[in-house]
């Protein structure tokens, strides 16, 4: 499974995800699964699941060529089943940075 992670700019935020929302809905196993904005600088992120192994080489073209979008970035999500469990936990230092 993949994973895509796109930011946009503030003011297209909504547009891209009804528009993106629009072209998946036919799409079997694809799907938007949060949008919202950025801490920061305020820029609209959108964030969509492939179940494939890998993303469309041709929805990537789209993207690269949407002027509004700024960057994404395609990351492989790792089944849970995959990963042992003792690499799933975290220990935290609780000393002072």
């Amino acid at each position: 499974m993949q994973a895509i992670h796109i930011t946009c700019r503030y003011d297209c935020l909504l547009s891209l995800a009804e528009s993106l929302e629009a072209q998946l809905a036919g799409l079997e196993g694809v799907m938007l699964l949060e949008y919202g904005f950025s801490q920061k600088r305020i820029d609209g992120y959108v964030v969509l699941q492939w179940d494939e192994e890998e993303v469309d080489e041709a929805f990537l073209r789209k993207l690269e060529a949407e002027e509004t979008i700024f960057d994404y970035c395609v990351y492989s999500v790792p089944d849970l089943e995959d990963v042992p469990l003792w690499s799933r936990t975290r220990s935290f230092d609780s000393s002072p940075i």
